[in-house]
């Protein structure tokens, strides 16, 4: 029975882990739309693997991220300073620091091709401003993607240095294959970047939400979910865009 939990346990957390080149070719990046998001606002590091995932503002107060990611949709966080140590993540200022409409969020958990969240941001305590108006936001395309490089960035984990744990990078990557609602990419990703968004560099919008791995386990790809090929999904995103 122990193994079997234990088996659970590292595919439950360690499922969107994975580098696609030998070394490692995430770089340090600011980009302000693409936020922490965490389910305290201590953000600690849990035993049984990461506490972080990654989320995009779409609008001034509307946001994407990971099915899977629910329980880490209270708090989100931008201007991310290094991490401390291994059992200590290091937060922004307070007006840098959100918190999720949680009676907002939408979302699926079906593995690849259909893990998504949708969801509303409060305006700072601080500041009473919307995430959006001071960090910006990033577009979303919802017609048929036909790109062939695209770029993930997130807050995946990275040990070397630990300064980097749990901070925001960036790599860019081949798409390999929509199939489906499933997309394909060999973009470098770790556990946190789940629910970062899969943007299309030849127009900087987002085409779809990186989920889980693939490169690590033979699959020779990394996955996400593809919003033009998800209906729910892209109905979600309007619903949410059309409420502002």
């Amino acid at each position: 029975m122990l193994e079997i939990i234990t088996l659970t346990t590292l595919l439950n957390t360690n499922f969107d882990k994975t580098l696609c080149h030998e070394k490692d070719q995430r770089v340090s990046s600011d980009k302000t739309p693409i936020a922490r998001a965490l389910p305290s606002k201590n953000g600690k590091i849990g035993r049984r693997g990461p506490t972080a995932c990654t989320a995009t503002m779409i609008s001034k107060d509307c946001a994407v991220s990971a099915g899977h990611c629910f329980k880490n949709l209270n708090f989100i966080e931008f201007n991310v300073p290094p991490t401390i140590n291994l059992k200590n993540l290091g937060h922004p200022d307070e007006e840098d620091i959100y918190r999720v409409n949680r009676k907002t969020i939408i979302h699926k958990s079906n593995g690849p091709g259909d893990d998504w969240a949708v969801f509303k941001v409060l305006p700072n305590q601080v500041t009473s401003k919307y995430p959006g108006d001071v960090m910006g936001f990033l577009e979303v395309d919802f017609n048929k993607p036909s790109p062939s490089f695209l770029e993930v960035t997130g807050y995946g984990a990275d040990h070397s240095p630990i300064s980097a744990h749990f901070t925001q990078q960036t790599d860019q990557g081949e798409l390999i294959s929509i199939e489906g609602s499933r997309i394909g990419h060999t973009v470098d990703t770790m556990g946190g970047n789940s629910g970062s968004s899969i943007i299309d560099l030849s127009t900087g919008k987002i085409i779809g939400i990186h989920t889980h791995a693939g490169c690590s386990i033979s699959l020779g790809f990394n996955q996400g979910t593809s919003i033009f090929a998800n209906n729910e999904l892209m109905n979600a995103i309007k619903f949410c865009l059309k409420s502002d």
